[in-house]
């Protein structure tokens, strides 16, 4: 049991997804990320999923139907952007320019180094959240600035694990 697990993330997507919000969550992880934006989004939104680690995908699927919360969540086995740091080394997983991205009203990216070239090249909504990876290329400072240079306010900077410089940043469009 991970207690704190993506806490930052998980607390961050709480405060900013209301009902009938359309989600997309870019690195699924272990699917807690999902079932948070689902119950958040309630039944007039809707969730989607980009998961690159062929592995890790039917652990998200269990995730949302232990919590009750398949209903409305799509969940794909791809990789967006450069995919630099996948679980897994041969995921199998097609690859989709962040330009695939649909359009959303909220974005969280948990995507291990990608989060830079998602943020450079996707039609970004209105908030996107973003756990920052220093270790991957991907410094908080270069995504807090992109960000800003994007015409984001960065309204709160949640500091996950310091010394690798991963903190999870909310960017609301100013």
């Amino acid at each position: 049991m991970k207690p704190d697990y993506e806490v930052s993330l998980v607390a961050a997507m709480r405060e900013q997804i209301e009902a009938g919000d359309d989600v997309v969550i870019v690195g699924g992880g272990y699917g807690v990320s999902a079932v948070v934006a689902r119950r958040y989004a309630g039944r007039n939104g809707s969730v989607t999923v980009y998961e690159g680690a062929a592995s890790q995908i039917s652990t998200i699927e269990e995730t949302l139907s232990l919590n009750e919360s398949s209903d409305g969540v799509t969940v794909n086995h791809a990789i967006v952007g450069d995919g630099q740091n996948v679980w897994e080394e041969d995921t199998g997983a097609p690859r989709l320019s962040p330009t695939e991205i649909p359009s959303c009203d909220i974005l969280a990216l948990d995507c291990e180094g990608s989060e830079v070239e998602i943020i450079e090249k996707s039609n970004l909504p209105k908030t996107v959240i973003v756990e920052t990876h220093g270790v991957f290329d991907a410094p908080t400072a270069k995504t807090r600035q992109l960000l800003i240079d994007k015409g984001f306010s960065i309204t709160e900077d949640r500091i996950e694990i310091e010394e690798e410089d991963v903190h999870v940043l909310t960017a609301v469009q100013a």
